[in-house]
């Protein structure tokens, strides 16, 4: 076994890559998020060795080093390969880094096996910090077996010593990159006798845990090293669609390992400092190398290269006049005749837009993948936008495309929407640290266990296997029974997506309200609250939402005056809520008769929310002969029954005031802005939570301050719907930003496309 101790600080600086349908280091992450492995021929006919001379000028120009200031290394593709040459070129390279010899060694490598090329620039990890240089990873620790060695024991040894080399205990490993072996893939799964190399590194990362490190599949070669340290620095577990799992699961039951069938944000455990993966370079001679590589530290931050590269794109499109849209509409569709990429045919278009807002009569913007797409798109705005003009109405497509003739922007303002507690649900907001990596930094600052914040592992599932639909919906339901999850994570979720609009759009609101628990977002996402670890221990700690509230609900047992049981005890069903179509008055009056049921949220002016003894609130929807839907949580919140929680409410919601918010904050507990003061907001709060929430008077009250334009931040888009439901006849744009089943990217471009049309100030940017 060939000791590598001496790799260890080696940084990459630069990386390449020409590879079918990655062409290029951010095409190629793209195909490493949707787990598309590179498929076809090179562009425009390039030969490998242009496409490695390519790579290694562009590896260079990332770094911004002259290529005299690099030595070269050219690794040998193709079948033939002795599989060590990346472990045998970094220990070359450290050597003449460490020398002085050069200030960069650049690594080459083309494969015709697998039709691709690429590049890794490495420098001392020290030079790199004091020059600024992007560090994508740097080595952390190295092993090799040569050929003919690679038996379980071997693989196991080979791992431990890498390990040990870096001071890394396998925990701490949350990806491992494995090439193909074999018949082995992690893109198939078929797999007839587990080779020797996967049973050494089971037997390596051992440590009694279960399902802490994602596993996944690799090109071989340098290209696999590229794929790692790409997962590193943006902070990305790749997925594996498709993937149904292995031929052998009892060898990989207890074991650490998963492998995630979609792409998934990394998060590090509590008290983890850096993202840590290792690369495993197999051939098939059976040569082994285990390397290390972990997160390194960063002087800037990450590029927003995701949002450039996902395929669907957002054209604005200003004018003077309907007349002179359309000119412009029939402009655009000139301009797509022979293009392919649309990518720069948005730029351009954003560019223009930018010199014509600020004398715009009117607006519209289209949403399309493709030239054909927009082509499609154009002649239904051409059509739709001069009948949606004459009637006043706005006009969308089915792929977010929007006009309205009745801009809100200029003269109403923006007003932030915080959904309740009880909205998150499998895969929301999946790809927004994809999409926008900084995110993983500014909830840093606001806390140190972002993905128990988040409750990541329930909302994205861990498992060796594919899971099925029933158990996918068996986790659902074991989220939506969790009342901590779901409040914690619909926190979380809000501080980020609130973080996005202001720090990444430039969007700002004079006014924000909270529906029920949303109040309490509303504090985190408004930065007048900070100390989101403190208060998530503290409810964690508190019986309100173990005993009181939720589980036996013992509260609501002695305002029933009924024995309080333990925990383990309440098996029966003590309260249901459903949700009524029906006018408030109309169920105040039958409840009034009931003495177990409760009016708890009134939605809108047509849909309210009931809660109760179960065979109560049956008879009361009996009664009423209205529409009635049992929602999905059976929590008590909003009445007189849980009035009793009202001082423990306000001691766990008394928390200091970090900042005074730069809008307005309402209350459901006075319908009136709520004092930014750390007893008022508590008693405020808490004050809402023990009396029926009338959301359609909150809606009103924003209205009548100026909010025109409001925003749902969280998960789904109920309080949007609300919105609009209560404002109706009055001018309003009520609008979310995320949808369930709409993936995150054409969530945020159909609400971006609803702001521009509406003259708020939006900055687009970071899209182009």
């Amino acid at each position: 076994m060939a000791e590598l101790e001496h790799v260890s600080g080696l940084a990459i600086i630069g990386m390449q890559v020409m590879a079918p349908g990655g062409e290029g280091i951010e095409r190629f992450g793209r195909l490493v998020y949707h787990g598309l492995p590179p498929a076809g021929q090179l562009e425009g006919g390039v030969s490998l060795a242009e496409a490695a001379q390519a790579c290694a000028r562009g590896a260079l120009q990332s770094a911004a080093v002259r290529q005299e200031q690099a030595r070269v290394i050219a690794l040998s593709g193709g079948p033939e390969r002795d599989g060590l040459r990346i472990a045998q070129a970094l220990g070359a390279a450290a050597d003449w880094l460490e020398s002085g010899e050069t200030e960069a060694a650049l690594l080459v490598e083309n494969n015709p096996g697998q039709g691709s090329a690429c590049a890794v620039l490495l420098a001392l990890e020290k030079f790199a910090v004091e020059n600024s240089k992007t560090v994508y990873a740097v080595i952390a620790g190295a092993a090799q077996v040569g050929e003919g060695e690679t038996g379980p024991v071997v693989v196991e040894n080979a791992c431990r010593q890498a390990l040990r080399s870096a001071a890394i205990a396998p925990e701490w490993v949350g990806l491992v990159v494995t090439a193909s072996l074999n018949n082995f893939t992690i893109h198939t799964g078929e797999v007839q006798d587990l080779p020797s190399v996967l049973r050494g590194l089971l037997a390596a990362y051992l440590s009694g845990s279960e399902l802490i490190t994602a596993l996944s599949g690799s090109p071989a070669g340098l290209l696999g090293l590229v794929k790692t340290a790409w997962c590193v620095y943006w902070g990305i577990l790749p997925g594996t669609p498709g993937w149904n799992g292995p031929s052998q699961p009892q060898v990989w039951q207890r074991s650490p390992f998963y492998v995630p069938a979609n792409s998934r944000p990394w998060f590090l455990p509590a008290g983890q400092k850096r993202r840590l993966a290792a690369y495993n370079e197999l051939s098939p001679q059976g040569s082994f190398a285990h390397i290390l590589l972990c997160e390194g530290k960063r002087t800037v931050e990450r590029p927003y290269t995701a949002l450039k590269q996902e395929g669907l794109f957002l054209f604005p499109l200003a004018a003077g006049s309907i007349k002179q849209l359309l000119e412009k509409l029939g402009e655009l569709q000139l301009q797509i005749t022979g293009v392919t990429d649309i990518a720069s045919l948005a730029r351009h278009r954003y560019q223009q837009f930018q010199s014509e807002k600020l004398a715009v009569g009117c607006c519209t913007c289209l949403i399309a993948r493709t030239p054909a797409e927009l082509q499609r798109e154009i002649s239904f705005a051409v059509s739709g936008i001069p009948a949606a003009d004459e009637k006043q109405a706005d006009w969308q497509t089915p792929l977010g495309s929007y006009y309205t003739p009745q801009p809100l922007g200029e003269s109403g303002e923006v007003a932030f929407v915080y959904p309740g507690a009880f909205n998150s649900y499998l895969g929301v907001g999946r790809d927004l640290f994809y999409l926008f990596p900084n995110l993983y930094d500014r909830l840093d600052r606001m806390t140190g266990q972002a993905g128990e914040q988040l409750n990541e592992k329930m909302l994205y599932p861990r498992s060796m296997a594919a899971l099925s639909q029933p158990e996918l919906d068996g986790i659902e339901a074991r989220l939506n029974a969790d009342p901590l999850a779901m409040l914690i994570s619909g926190i979380t979720l809000a501080v980020v997506y609130t973080l996005l609009l202001r720090e990444v759009f430039d969007i700002h609101p004079t006014r924000a309200f909270g529906y029920s628990l949303g109040e309490i977002s509303m504090m985190y996402a408004g930065g007048v609250w900070a100390n989101g670890d403190e208060t998530s221990a503290a409810l964690q700690a508190s019986p309100l939402f173990h005993t009181r509230l939720a589980g036996p609900q013992n509260a609501i047992r002695e305002y029933w005056q009924m024995s309080a049981v333990p925990q383990a005890e309440a098996t029966e069903t003590l309260w249901d809520n459903y949700v009524l179509m029906a006018e408030a008055d109309k169920v105040r009056q039958v409840t009034s008769g009931e003495q177990s049921v409760y009016l708890t949220h009134i939605n809108t002016p047509h849909q309210v929310v009931i809660g109760g003894d179960p065979r109560a609130c049956r008879r009361v929807i009996d009664a009423l002969k209205c529409n009635a839907l049992q929602a999905p949580f059976n929590y008590a919140l909003h009445c007189a029954a849980m009035r009793s929680e009202y001082e423990a409410l306000v001691k766990l919601l008394s928390w200091p005031v970090a900042n005074q918010p730069d809008m307005v904050l309402y209350s459901a507990s006075t319908y009136q802005p709520m004092p930014v003061e750390r007893q008022a907001i508590a008693r405020q709060i808490a004050g809402g939570l023990c009396a029926c929430l009338d959301f359609p008077h909150l809606v009103q009250q924003a209205y009548a301050g100026g909010g025109r334009i409001f925003i749902e931040l969280g998960a789904g888009s109920n309080c949007a719907r609300w919105v609009d439901e209560s404002l109706k006849g009055k001018p309003h744009a009520a609008f979310s930003i995320n949808r369930k089943g709409m993936d995150d990217h054409a969530s945020l471009l159909r609400l971006l496309a609803r702001l521009v049309c509406h003259r708020t100030q939006v900055d687009l940017k970071s899209l182009y």
